[in-house]
């Protein structure tokens, strides 16, 4: 499971030939937004309304069970129940259907989320919401990437709500086009590094009105054919210290630790610059 997260609580190692019986031809249903969803599964919107509160069927998104091959090899496979990912008012959650009873396994307050991930490697694709009251993680299918990132917007949107100036520019390499990671178009952005979709070597740090983005891909050394990428989005307004130690960059976010180890020396010392100098206009704009 290289360049996955971790199984969570709720998600099972089993044989591979329990695989077809758990999930039939290997996976069930796509996901989508509930508005694309005929009807949630039996108990889903109870669970979710009484944890979480209201929400509209854009808060909502569905995924289905999937079984998910471990080294490429399908004698091992890491099951994941169906669950449904919701925003509400004051937190976000993961209903999921396991056993003994299904129900919300994962609750976030949005003022408590520390980090947004997006990770791919292979055909596993995987969100990873962490905040210091639980983690929330979902694997889905390429397919379905367009409707998690149209959720996980959703998400970001509510969790670094508030808006501050950007540092100033430093001198940087390419950035590329960055309109895929930001929130709004109008956002400003000043990044330094490369970005580019199918890039085989990226390391990019970014900083926009509302977030601090770092992206990177890099290589398996067991399977140096295969390229993990992975796309981190923090709230600025949550990040309260930074310390950048050679290639690793170590944050404190809503009461969280977060290290990054990045792949170039330049984008780790430009890294330290920036975050100085936004966590000192902090302290200064409240003095």
């Amino acid at each position: 499971m290289s360049g996955q997260p971790r199984a969570a609580e709720w998600e099972y190692l089993v044989e591979g030939d329990l695989a077809p019986h758990l999930v039939p031809r290997g996976r069930s249903g796509r996901a989508g937004l509930a508005a694309e969803v005929p009807r949630l599964p039996d108990g889903a919107h109870e669970g979710v309304a009484a944890s979480l509160g209201p929400f509209t069927p854009e808060d909502l998104l569905v995924i289905p069970a999937a079984a998910w091959p471990l080294g490429g090899w399908w004698r091992r496979c890491l099951y994941s129940p169906l669950c449904v990912a919701v925003i509400g008012e004051q937190a976000a959650g993961l209903w999921v259907r396991d056993l003994p009873l299904p129900g919300v396994r994962a609750r976030l307050a949005l003022g408590d989320v520390a980090l947004v991930e997006h990770r791919r490697a292979g055909t596993w694709h995987a969100l990873t919401v962490i905040a210091r009251t639980g983690t929330l993680v979902i694997r889905y299918a390429e397919d379905e990437r367009s409707r998690v990132d149209a959720w996980t917007r959703r998400l970001r949107l509510r969790a670094a709500s508030l808006r501050a100036p950007l540092p100033p520019a430093y001198p940087c390499g390419k950035a590329g086009r960055l309109d895929a990671l930001l929130l709004t178009p109008d956002d400003g952005v000043v990044a330094v590094g490369h970005h580019g979709e199918g890039l085989r070597r990226c390391c990019l740090l970014a900083v926009t009105p509302r977030e601090l983005i770092i992206e990177q891909n890099w290589r398996d050394w067991r399977r140096p054919w295969r390229t993990t990428s992975q796309t981190l989005y923090l709230p600025r307004q949550s990040v309260c210290s930074a310390i950048v130690r050679g290639k690793t960059l170590r944050l404190e976010s809503a009461g969280t630790t977060v290290r990054v180890r990045l792949a170039s020396r330049r984008t780790a010392s430009t890294a330290s610059a920036w975050l100085t100098s936004l966590l000192n206009n902090r302290k200064s704009h409240a003095a």
